[in-house]
């Protein structure tokens, strides 16, 4: 293609075990939680021939908020290296959720991927937060 890497934004997502296929998980399914974000990460960059990650996004809030801000804790040491430059969260729908996470965060998220749909007024609060 002819183009630098810094012409490129490259985004990947932290998926838990329950979301993965189960013929397919990036990382060890038994090992603590923390360390599978960790594994995650290494093979994504492998994967994508990378040394960094423009954004990181967690797939959905976990099925704890303790477990959320465990993942998050972990991303937040990828940006302190220099592996990963921005944060994020996808399929965050309470506003309530994305604020507690946001004030609990160091870094904060940058991104919130979801979709909008007209049933749900387009999230116009999450939105506009």
């Amino acid at each position: 293609l002819g183009l630098s890497r810094r012409e490129l934004f490259l985004q990947t997502k932290f998926t838990s075990v329950d979301g993965q296929d189960p013929n397919n998980v990036p990382y060890d399914k038994f090992a603590p939680l923390e360390e599978q974000v960790r594994q995650s990460l290494e093979v994504s960059l492998s994967n994508l021939h990378t040394t960094y990650l423009d954004s990181l996004v967690m797939h959905s809030p976990m099925s704890t908020h303790e477990d959320t801000m465990k993942v998050w804790r972990v991303f937040e040491t990828f940006v302190d290296d220099g592996r990963v430059r921005n944060l994020g969260i996808s399929n965050c729908y309470d506003l309530g959720e994305f604020e507690r996470i946001y004030d609990e965060a160091r870094i904060k998220p940058v991104v919130l991927q979801n979709r909008f749909y007209d049933q749900s007024g387009f999230d116009v609060e999450l939105r506009r937060f």
